[in-house]
């Protein structure tokens, strides 16, 4: 079994977190994602898997515990009140490469999970 590697979204002005960890098994190349939402509002998330045609859609509250495979991708996150906008520190499994440029959407075609293994990673998120 590998270590846990942490990415955590936080907002500036309410100090308030979301934080994903994940724990990845080497041996059947899945990750479990533990996803924290300590948020005012819920937390909408899209996620796209390697097969195109696996695409799950998910509201999270509270707490979220997801097994998934490697080279899983956020395609859309968002706040049902307030956008969030994310700023990248020191993360190598993220990809900055946009996939639309919606106004509506904050979070969006960027990889964060199931790639993280072992890696430290930290992200800003404020609201805009």
């Amino acid at each position: 079994m590998r270590g846990y590697s942490k990415a955590y979204f936080s907002f500036s002005q309410k100090c308030v977190t979301l934080s994903f960890k994940a724990k990845c098994m080497s041996q059947d190349k899945y990750c479990r994602l533990l996803i924290r939402n300590k948020a005012d509002s819920a937390l909408n998330l899209v996620l796209q898997g390697t097969n195109v045609k696996v695409v799950r859609a998910m509201r999270i509250r509270c707490c979220k515990r997801l097994r998934l495979e490697r080279g899983t991708y956020v395609m859309e996150a968002w706040l049902n009140k307030g956008r969030i906008h994310v700023e990248a520190q020191n993360i190598p499994h993220l990809s900055v490469e946009k996939i639309s440029s919606r106004d509506d959407v904050s979070l969006r075609g960027r990889k964060i999970v199931a790639d993280f293994v072992n890696k430290r990673a930290r992200l800003q998120i404020e609201k805009k």
